[in-house]
């Protein structure tokens, strides 16, 4: 992410914490999608090739999806939560 212009400020006071929310995950990939399509530039010095997308996808954002999508599955006896659940877990089986 760094590479790609995407990091914490943590001299300027950002918490220095793992990203390992699902919805930053899914935020980055959109960055990188937005990027390919030439409809945002990144951050001076950042550096985005157009394999970043599928590479970040089956590297990090897929195995996480589907732990995180089983462990709603596991705890939640919400059906909204549990749709979600599904919707996530079939968003990490997409062939990048």
């Amino acid at each position: 992410m760094k590479r790609c212009g995407v990091a914490k400020k943590v001299a300027a006071g950002q918490a220095n914490d793992p990203i390992d929310h699902v919805g930053t995950l899914c935020e980055f990939l959109s960055f990188l999608c937005l990027v390919n399509a030439k409809t945002v530039r990144p951050g001076e010095g950042a550096r985005i090739e157009e394999s970043d997308f599928g590479d970040y996808f089956v590297a990090h954002f897929a195995p996480y999806a589907r732990w995180c999508a089983a462990q709603i599955s596991r705890y939640t006896s919400e059906p909204f939560y549990g749709g979600l659940g599904l919707l996530l877990g079939y968003a990490a089986m997409i062939d990048a």
